[in-house]
């Protein structure tokens, strides 16, 4: 990957800020580059 990342482990218990940061700001990232990853397009 792009990044260098093979794996993302999430361990302990989050505050809901934290959950709500990731979900937020995170994932959206994480989907991205697995759509680029698939087309072999960065996606918008």
């Amino acid at each position: 990957m792009a990044l260098g990342l093979d794996e993302f482990i999430v361990s302990g218990w989050p505050h809901l800020e934290e959950a709500l940061r990731v979900g937020d700001f995170v994932i959206p990232h994480l989907a991205d580059l697995t759509a680029a990853d698939t087309t072999g397009v960065a996606a918008a």
